[in-house]
């Protein structure tokens, strides 16, 4: 609709939109995918260890019954003979690709295609867009890199859920997706049950109102034998390091970091953010949500001044707030501070204090949490200094076992998993996509496989 507006079609038809030398129609999520295994042989209608792996030697697409009618509607529109060339309006993503695609060649249409590629859906976005479409030819890459991804799913869904189930006698659905997220929040667990505290203490000295600290040590008798070394001695400055610390704003948000600041600030979930925001970018008030770009195109520039006075719904108020807050933030100059580390030493052992000094806010002025709070140490401390002890502690403290998992931290897990083990020029890592984590993680909740308690923790029950 928001297409046919900017291009001035206005005559509604049954499927589709038609005027000012366009016709304008639509899919339903994917109308068409990978047919079912019984599809390919009807003797895979029953689960049977024997006829595992199915591997297809040609794919075969099923459209869905639901969306029989629309899928008719679109063949009858590419078939027309006042049709000259068809542009690719989906998504600018991977599977808005793989949806038109699919529907392209189901429908036997060989016309040319031109590719609109925009992430905003201002008017002038569209217009710009349509004033420069791409040869079609430019995303078969990301056709099949979807196809790919599509397959993947299919042939570790198929083989993988029919072999556990046959094994255990009961339905296993196993996904390539979907396992490994449940792998990390189950190894964690473990981890956390499996964990035993270990006790440490620490020496402290007070030295005319700074505290420097020592290392930790895992012996209680070793740290009280130090203190009573350091009560009776002066301390010797070894080192006094000054620096002035400047960081730059971070970037815009992509889907994942939105979603993890919402869980963290909001406690919404993936998908509730997710949901928000998606009605945010049909309202024209925020980007294509699917992606991990932080970058806005010059076309929002305009528009940036209306984010202020939008009336919303709560939820979705409170996720353009971070935005707003986000951008604020970008155009911000650094947040500057001055930092102090001082070494020292006492009866033979070191100890460190460190103080900071904010200097410039800058973009902190608008962080969505309260920013740092100075420690200053004494001014006048020079390297060589020997200073009085006044009061000496031992602080006893615990390791502490893993967290469990929240929404943010089960995110910046399947964001990052395998990190390590992909090639440096790989474009995506981590498990699932920008776009998919949330629903991985709602199909765990909704089987029963993981419980969200407290609205943030997600644990997996028994480990």
């Amino acid at each position: 609709m928001s297409i046919a507006a900017a291009l001035g079609v206005k005559d509604r038809k049954d499927g589709y939109m038609e005027g000012n030398g366009w016709l304008i129609s639509w899919c339903v999520g994917h109308l068409a995918e990978l047919s079912d295994a019984e599809t390919y042989d009807p003797k895979y209608a029953k689960w049977r260890r024997e006829d595992l792996p199915i591997l297809p030697e040609s794919w075969r697409f099923t459209v869905g019954k639901d969306k029989q009618g629309q899928f008719n509607t679109l063949r009858e529109l590419l078939r027309r003979e006042d049709v000259s060339e068809v542009v690719n309006a989906c998504d600018a993503g991977r599977e808005g690709e793989l949806i038109f695609r699919t529907v392209y060649y189901l429908t036997g249409c060989t016309k040319p295609m031109k590719r609109l590629w925009i992430s905003s859906m201002e008017d002038a976005a569209i217009r710009e867009g349509f004033d420069n479409l791409r040869p079609e030819g430019d995303y078969d890459g990301l056709h099949q890199a979807a196809l790919c991804r599509s397959k993947a799913d299919w042939l570790v869904g198929i083989n993988a859920t029919r072999l556990f189930s046959v094994l255990y006698g009961r339905t296993l659905n196993i996904g390539r997706v979907v396992s490994p997220t449940l792998a990390l929040i189950v190894q964690r667990e473990a981890e956390i049950a499996a964990f035993e505290p270990v006790p440490f203490y620490t020496v402290e000295l007070d030295c005319g109102g700074m505290t420097l600290a020592g290392e930790r040590i895992n012996d209680k008798k070793e740290a009280s034998t130090i203190a009573a070394r350091c009560k009776e001695n002066n301390v010797t400055v070894q080192k006094v390091e000054h620096r002035e610390k400047s960081e730059k704003a971070p970037a815009l948000y992509d889907l994942t970091t939105l979603q993890r600041e919402a869980n963290r600030a909001l406690s919404f979930t993936a998908q509730q953010t997710l949901d928000y925001l998606q009605a945010l970018y049909e309202k024209k008030l925020c980007t294509y949500p699917r992606t991990d770009s932080r970058f806005l195109t010059d076309d929002m520039e305009n528009a940036v001044p209306d984010l202020v006075s939008a009336a919303l719904p709560l939820g979705e108020r409170e996720v353009l707030r971070l935005v707003s807050l986000a951008l604020l933030r970008a155009v911000c100059s650094p947040c500057r501070s001055a930092e102090t580390t001082v070494e020292a030493r006492c009866s033979g052992h070191s100890f460190t204090a460190k103080g900071k000094v904010l200097l410039d806010a800058g973009w902190k002025t608008y962080a969505v949490r309260e920013p740092s709070k100075d420690s200053t140490l004494p001014n006048g401390l020079t390297e060589g200094m020997t200073l009085a002890v006044d009061a000496v502690q031992v602080k006893q403290g615990k390791t502490t076992p893993p967290k469990h998992f929240t929404e943010d931290s089960i995110l910046a897990s399947m964001e990052t998993a395998g990190a390590g083990d992909m090639p440096e020029d790989a474009e995506r890592k981590g498990i699932g996509t920008p776009a998919t984590r949330a629903g991985i993680l709602e199909k765990l909740v909704s089987s029963g496989l993981v419980e969200r308690k407290k609205a943030k923790k997600i644990p997996c029950p028994g480990g």
